[in-house]
């Protein structure tokens, strides 16, 4: 299985359908955060077949500590998913995505973070998307 993490302004889409997205790619935000959505994109493989995953996508500073939400709740998420054997064409892998919808205001201090995946049936392996906060006010210039 491979696994690629995108960040977006807004993106929609679900097993089996095409992802749509707006914004796609950006690193770098400013505080509060504004809404924006956290792409996971799944490209499972033969050995995948039947097979059900378990994910979870947490926010992580950048010394690897979960960062909590104003009410102390660390910002994460559990998925599953089901690797059914019609999803998988050996000659076209099929790509799935899963999208973490978040709503904007997040008062993140300036830094780097970054969005973190990992599945139970690979402890060894995680996946991760970093970005910078800047400081308040700061205008992100649009090319």
């Amino acid at each position: 299985m491979r696994l690629f993490i995108q960040l977006a302004d807004y993106a929609q889409g679900g097993a089996g359908q095409k992802l749509n997205a707006i914004g796609l790619g950006w690193t770098k935000t400013a505080t509060p955060l504004q809404a924006h959505a956290v792409v996971v994109m799944l490209e499972p493989g033969d050995e995948d077949l039947g097979r059900r995953f378990k994910f979870e996508i947490r926010l992580v500073d950048h010394g690897g500590q979960a960062v909590s939400d104003g009410n102390g709740v660390d910002i994460a998420a559990h998925m599953e998913l089901d690797v059914e054997p019609e999803q998988i064409d050996v000659r076209v892998p099929g790509l799935t995505p899963i999208i973490l919808g978040l709503d904007r205001g997040l008062p993140l201090e300036p830094g780097i973070y970054r969005w973190e995946v990992t599945a139970t049936d690979f402890p060894e392996t995680s996946w991760h998307r970093s970005f910078q906060v800047l400081e308040p006010g700061f205008e992100i210039s649009q090319p």
